[in-house]
């Protein structure tokens, strides 16, 4: 009789259980057609706190949108455990678009041209609607993005482990850029990524040919024109700090472009106000160098980059003069190809040999 009773109980206890959760799930649904319980509106450029509980499984945003505008949304958590999820909904409430972890460690990211104008919605919420914690969200477009200019190092920190920097550009079809990431304070695995003008995602650098804070460099042909946008951030989202960023570019004219899977070539020189062709390889004897300092002792302070590619192992190889402790370039070696980004023109002095670079990139080896 025990035993009946026993198993009777478990019984109805478990039918209770399946009848609560369509009814939780659903509650879950009106509160969704019904309306926010908390959020508001968001500008354009502007990032706003919020938090997900329990109570409020969803947060709701809004701002004013224009038809092909291209848009940035990230997501990321400042407290708790909450997985980011976002989702945009048009001016009539269809989903436009939705995003989990494209964004640093769990943090989430939208990035793409709006199809209508009028209000926006964004949905800011748990993946599974499960965790819960604290968030920041952001909004933005090229428009309100800090300028990358060419030959420019910028320098800034990543305050929270899960939140990227972004940044833009003015790109040209055919031309290439040549972007490098050093961790400079503490960022634990600095990666680059590069949006195109429509928000999709066409570049990115390694995670396995380099370890924490060895910076990263990324070669890249841009196949049109408009602004671009690069996100900076630590790529396990876990340690924030500072870094060094540059951007070098080059005009679509120059030959030997590098592509994202061709076989990777610098760029020449670019044509300097003054005539000037790519300086000749000296041949004059001259024992290598002990160290990239010494060897550039006569343009010191007037270079800011050094890219070499090693045939042996398929990498490319370089040297930061913001930076040095992360290069991978330590010494000059005779019979190699090297080439250096310089600030104006100067005169490069190895042994015997003066050596003439024009501002910007210059190719330059020795024997």
């Amino acid at each position: 009789m025990k035993k009946s009773i026993i198993v009777i109980t478990a019984l109805f206890l478990a039918l209770s259980v399946f009848q609560v959760i369509p009814t939780y799930q659903a509650s879950l649904q009106a509160q969704e057609d019904v309306g926010p319980r908390a959020g508001g509106t968001i500008e354009m450029g502007q990032s706003v706190n919020g938090s997900i509980a329990y109570t409020t499984p969803f947060e709701r945003w809004t701002f004013q949108g224009a038809q092909g505008q291209l848009v940035i949304i990230t997501m990321g958590t400042s407290a708790g455990n909450l997985d980011p999820y976002l989702e945009l909904l048009d001016p009539s409430g269809a989903r436009e678009a939705f995003d989990k972890d494209t964004g640093p460690g769990k943090a989430a990211r939208i990035s793409t041209r709006l199809l209508k104008t009028g209000q926006y919605t964004i949905l800011a919420k748990d993946v599974d609607s499960f965790t819960i914690g604290n968030y920041v969200l952001r909004l933005t477009d090229p428009a309100h993005l800090p300028n990358l200019a060419s030959g420019q190092s910028v320098k800034a920190s990543i305050q929270q482990a899960a939140f990227s920097d972004l940044y833009t550009f003015l790109g040209t079809a055919g031309g290439g850029i040549i972007l490098t990431v050093d961790s400079v304070g503490g960022l634990g695995l600095p990666y680059l990524e590069l949006l195109n003008r429509n928000g999709m995602l066409i570049a990115s650098t390694s995670t396995t040919t380099c370890s924490p804070g060895v910076n990263q460099a990324m070669l890249r042909a841009l196949p049109d024109d408009g602004p671009y946008v690069v996100a900076v951030y630590d790529y396990w989202g876990i340690t924030p700090g500072s870094y060094s960023l540059i951007l070098s570019t080059y005009s679509a004219t120059d030959a030997g472009a590098p592509t994202a899977t061709a076989s990777p070539a610098p760029p020449p020189t670019a044509t300097p106000t003054t005539p000037a062709a790519t300086p000749a390889v000296t041949s004059t004897p001259t024992p290598a160098p002990t160290t990239v300092a010494e060897a550039l002792k006569s343009i010191e302070g007037k270079y800011t980059t050094i890219f070499n590619f090693d045939n042996a192992t398929g990498v490319w190889r370089y040297y930061n003069a913001a930076n040095p402790a992360a290069a991978t370039i330590t010494r000059l070696e005779p019979w190699q190809s090297y080439w250096i980004n310089v600030t104006e023109d100067v005169t490069l002095v190895v042994g015997d040999a003066s050596i003439p670079l024009y501002k910007g990139w210059n190719q330059v080896g020795w024997r």
